[in-house]
């Protein structure tokens, strides 16, 4: 988007600049932060916990459309935050064979209500609806969350992080210009305008797990590291009822996580 044309601006006017990620989509390639998506995930995870009240009062089965085009970040991250049973993404193949058969167990144990996060690149989340009053039997309801997602006062976080950004690329622009300053493994990184725009972006988590069993246990150490309670205390987050989507097959990953998340 927008990199790309400050990459033919430049070629053709030769102008110079400093560049600083930002987007809620948080799909800048080489790039783990971008300003905008920590404010987007809390608006989120507001909208998910107000919908969670009806969902659980009324028994129904909530389908909310999260946005980030292509890229899942926002749908995947606001799951795990909010404890949903579903969530898919563009980055990950959907198995809903194997989701519908833990969905009506855990109805039977007395399951009265789900909350499924689908990202907007993915186009069904109407469909999704329609899966869970045909095949799970819950009456649903969709909600798109929309430009609110744009909005909103900005996070402590999210000031202080563009504060970095801001600094690093103003220490820099005299010194070492015509950069874009990317947060990448905990630090501040500066990188040429091409390599960004020649890059594509990649979700690590999914490509990851899919890759072989030994990264997935790799990644399996990493998520208990960042997520101990969050994944493993709460019976209902999205990882006991995900993982299984990834791979119909028995991998280690989804087996250690069913078995942990119980």
């Amino acid at each position: 988007g927008s990199f790309r044309a400050l990459d033919v601006f430049y070629d053709e006017f030769k102008m110079p600049f400093m560049g600083i990620p930002a987007t809620i989509d948080n799909d800048i390639p080489l790039n783990e932060y971008t300003i905008g998506v920590d404010t987007a995930l809390n608006v989120i995870r507001h909208a998910i916990d107000n919908i969670r009240d009806t969902a659980s009062s009324f028994n129904r089965a909530f389908v909310i459309e999260t946005m980030g085009r292509e890229c899942g970040y926002l749908a995947l991250t606001s799951a795990v935050a909010n404890g949903a049973e579903m969530c898919l993404i563009p980055e990950i193949k959907n198995n809903l064979d194997n989701l519908k058969k833990r969905f009506i167990e855990e109805v039977k144990r007395g399951r009265r209500y789900f909350i499924a996060i689908v990202a907007e690149g993915l186009k069904i989340s109407e469909y999704i609806k329609e899966w869970f009053e045909r095949e799970i039997g819950f009456e649903s309801r969709v909600t798109i969350l929309g430009h609110i997602q744009r909005g909103g006062s900005p996070t402590v976080i999210e000031r202080l992080r563009a504060a970095e950004f801001i600094k690093t690329a103003l220490d820099n622009i005299q010194k070492n210009p015509n950069k874009i300053v990317t947060y990448y493994d905990d630090r501040f990184i500066l990188r040429d305008l091409k390599e960004i725009v020649n890059s594509k972006y990649e979700l690590a988590i999914a490509e990851e797990i899919m890759q072989d069993d030994i990264k997935a246990k790799w990644m399996l150490d990493g998520i208990k590291m960042l997520f101990p309670k969050t994944i493993y205390i709460d019976p209902d987050v999205i990882f006991k009822g995900e993982v299984t989507r990834i791979d119909a097959s028995e991998t280690l990953f989804k087996d250690e996580i069913i078995t942990l998340a119980k």
